[in-house]
């Protein structure tokens, strides 16, 4: 569970999942605006084709990441002002290579 006051980031340009964590700690910082070592938050990205998410945080001892692969199933990040809608679907959607 996500301890009340964390506050969730979520960066809705798409993000090579090969960054690794400095390339997410800039990424961050240009996309949301916020420094992630000031800890407690959350920063998430997701791929061009929304089916693998990361999501970045700083503990107390360092920079933590989660990396989620979805099976038969994407995510959809739309934010518009202060409200983000993120949504998870199986199926319906047909994936192309590219």
């Amino acid at each position: 569970m996500i301890p009340p006051g964390v506050r969730i980031f979520v960066c809705t340009e798409r993000i090579d999942m090969r960054y690794g964590f400095d390339r997410l700690v800039v990424a961050a910082r240009n996309c949301v605006g916020q420094d992630p070592q000031q800890g407690g938050a959350l920063f998430v990205f997701s791929n061009r084709c929304a089916n693998r998410l990361k999501i970045l945080w700083f503990d107390r001892n360092g920079f933590c990441l989660l990396y989620k692969r979805f099976h038969r199933a994407y995510v959809e990040l739309r934010g518009t002002r202060r409200i983000l809608v993120v949504r998870s679907r199986v199926g319906g959607r047909r994936w192309r290579r590219s």
